[in-house]
């Protein structure tokens, strides 16, 4: 390790199989990295979240109800699920091995300081019996051992407003010695509860320019022009959309899952890595999606996308709204917003001016960090 150059540890969801995830790990490490960073991401994994990506699961309960005949038929498709769940953790793991700077376990090394975020790793867990509530792990508890502790981009999800999460921060802010979140309910919740100095930052997916992205591509992977559907909602907005699309444009449709199905289709990419995600995005005619994420991508590739979603977020429609591009919000199946085409060099300008505030927030903490060290 370079002495001169600061150790600094990324906290974040960098082992969950989700493309958002993966990439917005690699992404601040990445950027930490270009600013002269000795930065890697430690490697705090629990076991209440690991649970949720095994190859198998079995439901025992709905196992029981069925008769022997639809018994044997859920054993076959639960052979087969998990098979594919194999293969898309060994590309996620693949990707990681390759791409992501995994270091040390929680408490192994003392670094010169941590960045916690993004993702919504400040959220209430509470998908399973393992663990309930904040994981106080990520809210800078002593189980991470650095000088200086700042958040980046942390999402709470939907704000929870009550008197234990405001005990909860009270308690666990203080371990920063600045703080920035993703979205401006938390900010402004933040600030009401009396934290005032608190940083509205991007995404870190977009700390990086489509040249850094475009490193990570793997091969082409569908040979002729295509339109994607990126639909974890399961929209059936976006699959009208997309229908009338392909009939206006005679393009086929190729659809990238969030999770593992029980067909198969060479059209239906449910497998694929956090590489083939940004081929598949950067190789694509059009984009239909319901994704935060796919929205990002769509941008950094200057896509011709449309976004649609039942459960409209903040950060989605300040995203928009910020790039002038509230219109690819779309409320009803009609093909008619891609009769206009988007205006990148508009977007991008817009999409530069958001990233600034972001890059004077890692700077600043930084150099805070530098001046400590220099007293």
């Amino acid at each position: 390790m370079n002495n001169n150059k600061l150790y600094v540890g990324v906290v974040t969801y960098h082992r969950a199989n989700n493309y958002g995830a993966v990439l917005q790990a690699y992404a601040l490490c990445q950027y930490l990295h270009k600013l002269g960073c000795n930065s890697e991401i430690v490697d705090y994994w629990p076991n209440y979240h690991a649970v949720v990506y095994r190859p198998l699961i079995w439901d025992k309960k709905a196992f029981a109800k069925r008769d022997i005949l639809h018994k044997l038929a859920y054993i076959f498709s639960m052979i087969f699920c998990s098979f594919k769940r194999y293969v898309r953790n060994r590309n996620f793991n693949r990707f990681r091995k390759r791409f992501l700077n995994i270091g040390y376990k929680e408490g192994m090394v003392t670094y010169d300081a941590a960045f916690y975020g993004s993702d919504t790793i400040w959220n209430v867990w509470k998908q399973n019996d393992l663990h309930q509530g904040f994981d106080s792990v990520f809210w800078g508890d002593e189980k991470v051992c650095a000088q200086y502790k700042f958040s980046y981009a942390p999402s709470m999800g939907n704000v929870i407003d009550t008197k234990d999460t405001f005990l909860h921060c009270q308690k666990y802010l203080k371990n920063f010695a600045s703080i920035s979140v993703r979205e401006s309910d938390l900010q402004k919740k933040l600030q009401e509860w009396g934290w005032s100095n608190i940083t509205k930052v991007v995404d870190p997916t977009l700390l990086l320019c489509s040249e850094d992205w475009n490193l990570l591509l793997n091969n082409k992977i569908v040979s002729n022009k295509y339109i994607l559907c990126y639909n974890l909602e399961n929209s059936p907005v976006i699959d009208s959309i997309a229908n009338q699309l392909s009939k206006e444009t005679g393009l086929k449709i190729i659809s990238l899952t969030g999770n593992v199905k029980r067909t198969f289709s060479h059209y239906i990419l449910d497998t694929a890595g956090p590489d083939s995600f940004l081929s598949l995005f950067k190789g694509a005619d059009y984009i239909l999606t319901s994704s935060f994420h796919g929205v990002v991508f769509s941008i950094i590739f200057n896509k011709q996308f449309c976004f649609h979603s039942e459960k409209e977020t903040e950060r989605i429609s300040s995203l928009l709204d910020s790039c002038n591009l509230t219109d690819r919000f779309v409320k009803k199946d009609s093909v008619s917003v891609f009769h206009k085409q988007i205006e990148y060099d508009v977007v991008n300008k817009r999409l530069d001016a958001m990233r600034q505030e972001s890059y004077r927030y890692i700077s600043n903490c930084l150099n805070m960090v530098k001046d400590g060290k220099n007293m």
